[in-house]
């Protein structure tokens, strides 16, 4: 994976597809594997040739992955699909190294970087600080994110570990049919 030389800095394993396994290494290079990790196909091309960081792998499309990458003056988060390659996103996210990523759902993504979290509610498109109660210039090295207790947790450099509940990822199921003709019976269009 390192081509001789290097280190693998991110390994990601689909939460939801275990088989489809992601590597970065600090060559600027990603494989991708699809059986758990046998075999592996280099996805770089289109790429900036900087360290990856980390990869945030989609937890609803196992076809589809968000990298961070360190240095400047490039994009920080790229997204690969299958039939597209990869593509920068977040332009709006500051020029400096991004360090970490964590996908919630096919839409909403938080990005670690050297001046704290910021949050994509599109697909990392937009990208918009995220505080909710960190120290302003966090350099954020890692995020984990746990869906059974709804906790993104945001590992930092010499300040600690810090976590926040969030808020569901999508809406509550309460009705799964609803039976034809509707009819208002309280009159005041609810």
């Amino acid at each position: 994976l390192t081509g001789g030389s290097g280190t693998v800095y991110a390994l990601e394993v689909n939460r939801n597809f275990p088989n489809v396994v992601f590597a970065g290494t600090e060559s600027g290079r990603v494989w991708r594997s699809a059986d758990f990790g046998i075999t592996w196909t280099d996805i770089t091309t289109g790429l900036p040739g900087r360290i990856i960081n980390d990869i945030a792998a989609d937890p609803t499309n196992p076809k589809r992955a968000f990298a961070t990458v360190g240095g400047f003056n490039t994009a920080h988060l790229w997204e690969w699909t299958e039939s597209g390659g990869w593509v920068a996103r977040g332009a709006d996210l500051p020029n400096i190294p991004a360090n970490t990523a964590v996908m919630l759902s096919g839409s909403e993504l938080f990005v670690g970087t050297d001046v704290g979290v910021f949050r994509s509610v599109d697909g990392g498109v937009t990208n918009l600080p995220f505080v909710d109660g960190l120290p302003k210039g966090l350099v954020v090295t890692d995020l984990k994110y746990s869906g059974t207790l709804n906790k993104l947790t945001a590992g930092s450099y010499a300040r600690g570990a810090w976590q926040v509940s969030l808020d569901p990822v999508s809406p509550i199921l309460i009705f799964d049919s609803i039976v034809q003709p509707l009819v208002e019976i309280d009159g005041d269009g609810d």
